[in-house]
């Protein structure tokens, strides 16, 4: 922690110094309320942005992107979105997710202001 926040370091030349620190108060001169910033998050789902008049409006993603990983996306020439989704670098515990080998996300329809036509890849998932 001290290479981190090297203040903590002066402060605390010794163990014997730091072993009776009991909350975040202790370790700074500070009360807790100006440590510590509460932050809130509302969406966590995967989403695209849609630029229109200088402002970006949040599209979900439809629901089967929402149940696996999107570990690359590759748009083409003719403005074709693709990904693809299997990722083996979980930790042992959990396993692989090898649910989606991924798809086309379709093309763009502008008056429903979504992705249309999915095309999912049909290549073995492990």
């Amino acid at each position: 922690m001290t290479s981190q926040i090297p203040l903590l370091k002066k402060k605390f030349k010794t163990f014997s110094s730091y072993k009776n620190t009991q909350d975040i108060t202790d370790l700074f001169d500070n009360s807790k309320d100006k440590i510590v910033e509460t932050k809130n998050v509302n969406e966590l789902r995967s989403m695209y942005f849609l630029s229109k008049n200088k402002k970006f409006s949040p599209i979900p993603l439809n629901r089967e992107e929402q149940l696996s990983d999107i570990m690359d996306i590759e748009i083409d020439q003719a403005g074709r979105i693709y990904y693809v989704g299997n990722n083996w670098n979980y930790v042992s515990e959990l396993g692989p997710s090898t649910s989606n080998a991924g798809r086309m996300l379709g093309e763009f329809n502008i008056s429903s202001v979504h992705l249309q036509n999915h095309i999912p890849f049909h290549y073995p998932t492990n």
